[in-house]
């Protein structure tokens, strides 16, 4: 079995810019776009970022995402940027199985069956960052996870069953 998903898509808000806003409770605070697009990178089969020692490290300089191409909107503004503007990482999953039944008399059945979740080891990142802090922009557009073997494109997971019935 085979998935291929593309990713969820996701917005931007920004925080500790030192104009003035309507009160949060009104709505999200949204960054002007000042690029004529924005768009997420390819991540091809089975790619891994390359951080060093820890590929989510917050300290590496860096982003997926350029945090140069968002402003803080005049006091009591609005942002121009829309909801949902970018798609995320998308997902490769797959799934391969066997199995082999043995029949014993009419009624028993032996079932030895292998499951393998994910042979190719394709890595689902999770959305990067996506609030802009006009005070620390390196903190903007990192990746800081990935999918857990739970979900969809973690860890590969193997499973050996013998299942009898009657």
């Amino acid at each position: 079995m085979q998935t291929i998903e593309t990713g969820n898509p996701f917005g931007f808000s920004f925080t500790n810019s030192s104009n003035l806003y309507y009160p949060s409770s009104i709505g999200n605070y949204v960054p002007n776009l000042l690029c004529n697009g924005i768009s997420m990178p390819e991540f091809g089969l089975g790619t891994i970022i390359d951080r060093g020692g820890n590929r989510f490290n917050q300290s590496v300089e860096g982003g997926v995402l350029n945090a140069s191409c968002f402003g803080a909107p005049a006091s009591f503004t609005p942002g121009n940027a829309g909801r949902n503007i970018v798609t995320g990482p998308g997902s490769i999953y797959s799934q391969v199985s066997a199995s082999k039944n043995f029949r014993f008399k009419e009624r028993w059945n032996l079932q030895l069956r292998f499951d393998f979740q994910n042979p190719f080891h394709n890595w689902g990142f999770n959305n990067p960052s996506n609030t802009v802090d006009f005070k620390n922009p390196q903190l903007f557009g990192k990746i800081t996870g990935d999918q857990t073997t739970a979900s969809f494109a973690g860890e590969p997971l193997m499973n050996l069953m013998l299942r009898l019935s009657w």
